[in-house]
C-alpha cells in the first residue's frame, strides 16, 4: 500500500489454504498512519431534500417498494451497500453495530438514508464521538455490552490478532435470529492462485489472517454460527491492484488506479473496463477474491 517495500513471511494452512502472518510486527500500529484511508473524515452531502429523497432511495434499497425510491435511485445511484445488506432483511430501526467503523463514514451514510439506531467500535479511533444521532466508540469489540439486531464486518475480521474471539464476541451481542455480515478477502481463488504474493489483498502485514471459504465456515461454526449464505462481491480492485503490484506500484503511488480509477496512469480505460468485466465473471463463478458472509445466530 505504502511502498515500504518491507518483507513479511505468511504461511499457508495444508489443510484449509488459509492464510495467516508467521510473526506479528511488534509495533503493527505504525501501519495504520493518521492518514491510512479508513480514518479519512466523512463528506455526506445533507439536507431535508437530499434526505428525504435517500431516504425513499434506502426503503427501495432495502424492500423493493416504493416508486419515488425507485426513480431516485435510477437518477443518483443505488448505493452498492445495499445488494449485501438486503438478505439480512434489515429494518431502518433496527439496532445496527459497526465494528472497526474507523470515521463513521458508511454510518453516516446509513442515516443520511433513513436509518436510527447505529453503533460504531473501532480501537483507534481517537475518541469517543457522536454525530448525525451516530454513537462512535473507541473501544475494544470485547468491551462492548448490548444486543443488536445486526453487526457489520467491512474488511475487519482479516486485521484482528484473535478472529476466534472476535466472532463469540459477535454472537455474544447479536440478538438469537440475527446476522452478522461479514465482509472479507478470501484465499484460494482466482487472485491468490494467479498472483500469489503480489495478489493486492494479502496487504501485509495489516492482513494477520485471510481464510479460505472452508477456512471462514469453520471458524464461524466454531464460533457459534450456522453459515447462512456466502456471496462473492469482488471488484475490478482485485485485478488492477494486484497487476499493479506486479509492476512494483503501490497503492499510493500517484499513478495509482486505487488513488483514482477512472484517472490512473497504468492502465488504459478498455482495460479497467476488462478488469471489471473479468471481476464480475469471477463473482459469477463464485471464484473472486471477497466475500461477504451471513453469520446467523441460532434460535
Amino acid at each position: 500500500m505504502f511502498g515500504t517495500r518491507e518483507n513479511f513471511e505468511y504461511l499457508e494452512c495444508a489443510d484449509c489454504g488459509s492464510l495467516q502472518i508467521a510473526q506479528m510486527p511488534s509495533d503493527l500500529a505504525r501501519f495504520y498512519p493518521t492518514d491510512y484511508y479508513s480514518f479519512s473524515v466523512p463528506q455526506v452531502r445533507r439536507g431535508w431534500l437530499t434526505d428525504l429523497l435517500k431516504r425513499a432511495r434506502g426503503q427501495y434499497g432495502m424492500t423493493g417498494r416504493g416508486l419515488i425510491g425507485k426513480l431516485v435511485g435510477r437518477a443518483m445511484g443505488m448505493a452498492p451497500y445495499y445488494e449485501w445488506l438486503r438478505p439480512a432483511g434489515l429494518k431502518t430501526t433496527d439496532a445496527i453495530l459497526e465494528v472497526g467503523c474507523g470515521s463513521g463514514d458508511f454510518l453516516r451514510r446509513l442515516t443520511a438514508d433513513g436509518f436510527t439506531n447505529l453503533t460504531g467500535v473501532d480501537p483507534f479511533m481517537p475518541a469517543d464521538r457522536t454525530f448525525d444521532g451516530i454513537r462512535l466508540l473507541k473501544r475494544e469489540l470485547a468491551d462492548m455490552h448490548g444486543e443488536f439486531d445486526c453487526i457489520i464486518m467491512q474488511h475487519t475480521i482479516e486485521h484482528v490478532v484473535d478472529p476466534l474471539a472476535t466472532l463469540k464476541d459477535l454472537r455474544r451481542l447479536l440478538r438469537p435470529g440475527k446476522f452478522a455480515i461479514v465482509t472479507t478477502p478470501i484465499a484460494g481463488t482466482y487472485a491468490w492462485r494467479t498472483y500469489g504474493v503480489n495478489w493486492v489483498q494479502l496487504d501485509p502485514p495489516r492482513h494477520l489472517v485471510i481464510f479460505s471459504p472452508r477456512g471462514f465456515e469453520l471458524i464461524a461454526r466454531s464460533a457459534g454460527f450456522e453459515m447462512a449464505r456466502m456471496d462473492y462481491i469482488a471488484d475490478s480492485f482485485m485485478l488492477f491492484g494486484s497487476e499493479q503490484y506486479m509492476r512494483d506500484i503501490p497503492l499510493r503511488d500517484p499513478r495509482s488506479h486505487w488513488l483514482n480509477e477512472s484517472g490512473g496512469k497504468v492502465f488504459s480505460a478498455a482495460e479497467m473496463a476488462a478488469f471489471a468485466r473479468h471481476a464480475a465473471e469471477l463473482n459469477r463463478l463464485r471464484d473472486s477474491d471477497t466475500v461477504c458472509a451471513y453469520l446467523r445466530r441460532p434460535e
